[in-house]
């Protein structure tokens, strides 16, 4: 059932939140507008990792979901995560499982 699938979705984004939050790793405000012109991948060269996820990949799968929209049939940002998340932050396993749960629901929810 489709909205099932959106309520789950929309279970786990809230949930990466939370953990962000809780972790003290939520901007007060986004980046500058020029940092969402970046044309490479996860905006690398203008955001941090947890700010591309806050302000580009949250909003827009929410946006996805209040609209009834198709969702990505994959995704594969759990390696970026790895990657440019500081292992010393707090919750960082927590954080790479949200993660990962959502990587895992959008590649396997077509």
């Amino acid at each position: 059932m489709v909205s099932g699938k959106y309520a789950q979705l929309r279970r786990l984004l809230s949930e990466l939140e939370s953990m962000m939050k809780a972790a003290d790793l939520w901007a007060s405000k986004p980046p500058n507008k020029a940092a969402f012109a970046s044309r490479a991948p996860f905006c690398i060269d203008t955001m941090t990792i947890l700010e591309w996820l806050q302000f580009v990949f949250l909003p827009k799968l929410s946006h996805l979901i209040a609209q009834n929209a198709a969702l990505p049939q994959t995704s594969g940002i759990l390696p970026v995560v790895e990657e440019c998340l500081p292992k010393q932050v707090k919750h960082y396993e927590q954080i790479l499982e949200l993660v990962r749960r959502v990587d895992h629901f959008l590649s396997n929810s077509a």
